[in-house]
């Protein structure tokens, strides 16, 4: 597969989850500026720079975050690494600390299927923990009466 073309699926991998997660999601034409993708919702905007395998160098970084957005938009860099089913999110604290050279780790974007597996699986540990293990009822055995010395001959 060709680099244009897994760029282009990995645009439309980001798209999906952006949806998924409540957004209405347009893909900038030939994708030659900051970013690739814009999501708009009532709580907001994101938009999105999608990347194959690699993160941006420290440039497009720069220029990512210089970019004038309104306040409640968020800038977010999915860097999606081949076989992965969900990419790595870069948000602009992380890009900020990239840029001062720290070293970062990048986590995971989850997708709203795997936030709520997540959450199901918590759930149930939380309620296995808070369950008291029901005590069995006491049986009560009828003893036979002792026979007296007598009745045994």
């Amino acid at each position: 597969m060709n680099r244009k073309a897994k760029g282009s699926r990995n645009e439309r991998k980001s798209k999906a989850l952006l949806e998924d997660w409540g957004y209405k999601v347009c893909k900038s034409g030939g994708s030659l500026g900051e970013f690739d993708l814009i999501g708009i919702k009532k709580s907001g905007i994101m938009l999105v720079q999608c990347k194959t395998n690699r993160r941006p160098d420290n440039d497009e970084l720069q220029r990512i975050l210089d970019f004038e957005a309104p306040d409640n938009a968020l800038k977010r860099v999915h860097v999606w690494i081949d076989r992965e089913k969900n990419p790595a999110g870069i948000d602009e604290i992380n890009m900020r600390r990239i840029l001062d050279g720290e070293s970062v780790e990048i986590k995971p974007v989850r997708s709203v299927e795997d936030n709520k597996r997540r959450n199901n699986n918590r759930r149930k540990a939380a309620d296995k923990g808070k369950q008291k293990t029901k005590r069995q009822p006491k049986r009560i055995r009828s003893v036979p009466a002792k026979q007296s010395s007598k009745a045994k001959r």
